[in-house]
Order: structure tokens, then C-alpha cells, then sequence
């Protein structure tokens, strides 16, 4: 059986925000988070929900800790995605 997987690469403006689906478990992977500014991270969950509608998030990594990568995490673990 083929495996594949899915990558995201959301408008994080200065920053990056990526998310990875295994289209065979549908376990998904949030890399980074964009910047703290709420319009993205708005714009960002948005999009992510869209995809993944109500399910959680299984496994989110930070790559470093500058605003643009890691800023967005608090405003995303906020809203919840399993709710």
C-alpha cells in the first residue's frame, strides 16, 4: 500500500507554520506557529480547522525560539482544536 503523506505551508507572514497528515493514520504534525500577531494566528487556526475540523492535533514541534516561529503557540493551544 502506498503511504502518503500531506504538507501545509500556511501564510505566516514573516514566520512559518507548517502541518504534516498521514493520509493513511491521519495523525498530523504542527511545525512552527507563525508570529504572535493575532490576525495570523487567527488566519492560521482557521485554516488548520478547515483541514482537520474538530480533531486534535497529535504532535506540534518548535523548531527555535524566535517570535515568528514559536509566537503563535500560545494563542493555538488557547483555542483548542479537540473542542
Amino acid at each position: 500500500m502506498t503511504k502518503s503523506i500531506s504538507l501545509f505551508a500556511f501564510d505566516a507572514e514573516n514566520g512559518d507554520c507548517l502541518l504534516l497528515i498521514n493520509n493513511e493514520t491521519q495523525f498530523s504534525i504542527l511545525i512552527d506557529s507563525g508570529p504572535k500577531s493575532s490576525s495570523v494566528t487567527e488566519r492560521i487556526f482557521n485554516n488548520i480547522r478547515a483541514i482537520i475540523g474538530n480533531k486534535a492535533i497529535d504532535l506540534a514541534i518548535v523548531t527555535h525560539n524566535d517570535d515568528d516561529h514559536i509566537g503563535g503557540f500560545k494563542r493555538l493551544l488557547k483555542k483548542r482544536f479537540d473542542d
